[in-house]
């Protein structure tokens, strides 16, 4: 490294935004401070997180949250799994005739 840079994460850089800035920032705060070369990745970590949380726009759904009730649901549940097999059948995956065919041999039945 050359003489007198300071690393990229340096957090004595001078003049770099604190965890006190970060206490006094708004909605309406400019953040590219924040994001500068030299700043302190806690203090920039903890600048992002406000502005994520104190600004109504980054918490609208984007509609690519289709699939938030499966994600909650317990893997193991009589509802979780009835819903894998509607959805199976919905995109052609499960053929309910295959369940009136016969088994092949020796393949063990059902439990």
């Amino acid at each position: 490294m050359a003489e007198g840079r300071a690393a990229p994460d340096a957090p004595d850089a001078p003049g770099a935004p604190t965890l006190d800035d970060v206490a006094r920032l708004t909605s309406e705060s400019d953040y590219s401070a924040y994001t500068a070369p030299g700043v302190d990745a806690a203090v920039r970590n903890e600048a992002l997180r406000k502005l994520f949380h104190s600004d109504p726009h980054f918490g609208r759904s984007d509609g690519l949250d289709v699939a938030v009730d499966e994600v909650c649901e317990i893997a193991q549940s009589p509802q979780a799994r009835q819903n894998k097999i509607l959805q199976a059948r919905t995109l052609g995956l499960l053929d309910d005739d295959l369940i009136e065919q016969d088994r092949p041999e020796g393949e063990p039945g059902p439990g």
